[in-house]
């Protein structure tokens, strides 16, 4: 799996993940057995797949590591304002619904460029919307720019 191996690769110590959309917790518990993986937040809004994620981080012996959760995605992220190193979206179907809650931890991380491309999207008459701030279709607005470089990621 390219996401097991990506976090391999990054090698961050204790990394704290988040499997937002865990189903029956299979890729948490891979998290926590094959990568550095301090903690791994599993959550999903089934309750059938809280109670697999439980039975597998315990089958797997890493219920240490693992912390079960049953919440709807954006729910869970609002709920759980503190960092991730990385945070896993396998969503069945689109991931739309989940960027605007998304967007709201860039503002998290970076208020102070945050902040500024707030002011210059008011300034400019562009709806304020969290999706919109963490959009790259705004980028460098804060310096004058008029839109995005169209790169993907940075502030």
């Amino acid at each position: 799996d390219i996401s097991i191996a990506f976090l391999q690769a990054l090698d961050i110590k204790n990394a704290v993940v988040c499997d937002l959309l865990s189903a029956a917790g299979a890729r948490a518990v891979r998290y926590a057995k094959e990568t550095n993986a301090a903690k791994v937040y599993a959550n999903d809004a089934s309750e059938a797949a809280f109670k697999n994620i439980k039975e597998n981080s315990k089958i797997n012996n890493v219920g240490d590591k693992v912390v079960a959760s049953c919440k709807g995605a954006n729910a869970f992220l609002a709920s759980k304002r503190k960092k991730f190193d990385f945070i896993d979206i396998d969503p069945f179907g689109s991931p739309v619904y989940f960027l605007d809650e998304l967007a709201k931890w860039k503002t998290l991380f970076f208020p102070g460029p945050m902040s500024a491309k707030a002011e210059a999207m008011k300034q400019q008459g562009i709806d304020f919307t969290y999706a919109n701030l963490g959009s790259n279709k705004y980028r460098g607005m804060e310096q004058g720019a008029t839109s995005g470089s169209g790169m993907v990621g940075g502030c």
